[in-house]
């Protein structure tokens, strides 16, 4: 049976005999990484990466029917329900803020950045990452984004554009894409594709390159869904 985890009105029994038509009977545990709900009637979480940082809440055990009538009774508040391991180990549904913009990275976005790149592979502390940061802020070649969901930075994306010998005009290249794993499947990646290539776009390039390692199958399959196709192969020497 689905599971969800509750921190806000989904406790309360008139809100479940008015959405399910029953009482839930619950377990208490706790959602790592988000920071506590804002007061409000639809109070919500921020997401915040670390796993030290736990919001209280209720798990409760529910059929599929009453998944899709919770579903409903979030909508008007433009939740969207995520996947999230709770601190007891076990799996749940959690709805939060389902919005996304999408802005210009800043120095303070360091420590979030750090973050999604060692998720890519890439370990780095925030300090070294900020350096890195800084440096490409300064290149107006360059540009650097980030996906903010739930108050707080999920993903980020890296491009640049530059001249070759291939063809005429400016080359587009997207150096790198990353989304918080807790956010994976929401179209927050796609979103950060497209803001790219029309960045892009907008100086002049006539096209859009990016390199993926052998081992990121399921990026393959999403890059092929959005239109990018495979064309070669990338050699690497260290010096």
């Amino acid at each position: 049976m689905p599971v969800i985890f509750s921190y806000g009105t989904l406790q309360q029994e008139d809100v479940q005999l008015s959405t399910f038509g029953r009482r839930l009977q619950g377990q208490r545990d706790e959602l790592p990484g988000f920071d506590p709900a804002t007061s409000g009637p639809h109070a919500n979480v921020t997401f915040n990466g670390r796993g030290e940082r736990r919001v209280a809440g209720t798990a409760f055990e529910i059929s599929e029917a009453e998944l899709a009538a919770a579903d409903r009774y979030e909508a008007p508040a433009a939740y969207g329900r995520i996947a999230v391991t709770l601190a007891s180990g076990k799996r749940a549904w959690v709805y939060v803020d389902a919005s996304t913009t999408v802005r210009t990275a800043v120095s303070a976005d360091a420590s979030a950045i750090a973050s999604l790149v060692t998720q890519l592979g890439y370990p780095v502390e925030a300090d070294a990452m900020k350096a890195r940061l800084e440096g490409m802020l300064a290149l107006s070649h360059h540009s650097v984004v980030v996906a903010e969901t739930a108050g707080d930075v999920v993903g980020v994306a890296t491009a640049c554009v530059d001249r070759g010998f291939q063809q005429d005009g400016l080359l587009g290249r997207v150096t790198a894409v990353s989304v918080d794993a807790a956010w994976r499947g929401r179209g927050i990646g796609k979103r950060l594709m497209q803001h790219m290539e029309q960045w892009c776009r907008d100086r002049g390039a006539k096209r859009v390159t990016l390199t993926s390692g052998n081992q990121r199958a399921d990026a393959h399959k999403f890059y092929g869904s959005i239109g990018y196709e495979a064309t070669g192969l990338r050699f690497i020497k260290r010096l």
